[in-house]
């Protein structure tokens, strides 16, 4: 299957425009997975098919959701799914990657700096609520291989803004979402996108504080 045809598909499915500068960082960062997927166990089983349709198309599913100034957290980033390629598309969010997995922030640091972003922050740190790591609270925090507890549920209110949102990259009847519906925070809406050339479709749950008021996205 040719590059071209992914793009089409891609293109067609989410109707963004998959710029040259947009393809160019996207395959610094693909050149990147594989060079070092042999060392680091980034990101499982890859190739050109499922980086671009299984994670660059997935993590963009919410892309309407955005303005493209958003302060912007992805927790569990791992390989930098679904933050990075957010980034990519909207080079103005300012973004913080946390991520428990020394490796994996290693090659997110060199990553970043051959693709030549600017405007973000990366934390090797599992988050437990501890406040020390922030130094201001976020529009959006981005859930995407991360299980949710009732804990964090609770804990992810003290590092959003009034109006912040959760967009939990699962249907709203996971146990993540369960858990932050127990943990103060009701669904708002649930974006529902099909990866293209495969065959089920994937859902982001959006979430919003109930103690801050109604938001839209």
């Amino acid at each position: 299957m040719s590059r071209q045809t992914i793009k089409d598909a891609i293109e067609a499915e989410t109707g963004i425009c998959i710029s040259p500068q947009r393809e160019n960082l996207l395959n610094i960062y693909y050149s990147e997975l594989i060079k070092l997927g042999e060392k680091i166990n980034l990101c499982g089983e890859l190739d050109e098919r499922i980086f671009w349709l299984k994670h660059i198309a997935d993590s963009w599913l919410p892309h309407k959701c955005f303005s493209g100034n958003e302060n912007v957290v992805d927790i569990g980033s791992g390989a930098g799914f679904p933050g990075l390629p957010l980034k990519i598309l909207y080079p103005g969010i300012n973004l913080t990657i946390i991520e428990k997995n020394y490796k994996k922030t290693i090659f997110l640091k060199s990553l970043l700096e051959k693709i030549v972003l600017s405007g973000y922050v990366i934390i090797n740190k599992k988050f437990d609520g501890d406040l020390k790591l922030f130094n201001q609270k976020y529009d959006i925090i981005l859930l995407r291989a991360l299980k949710v507890s009732k804990k964090m549920a609770e804990d992810l209110k003290s590092i959003t803004r009034a109006g912040g949102r959760i967009f939990l990259y699962n249907g709203p009847e996971s146990e993540s979402a369960l858990c932050l519906l127990g943990g103060g925070w009701r669904i708002i809406r649930v974006v529902v996108g099909k990866i293209p050339m495969f065959s089920h479709q994937r859902e982001v749950s959006i979430f919003e504080d109930v103690s801050r008021g109604t938001s839209s996205c």
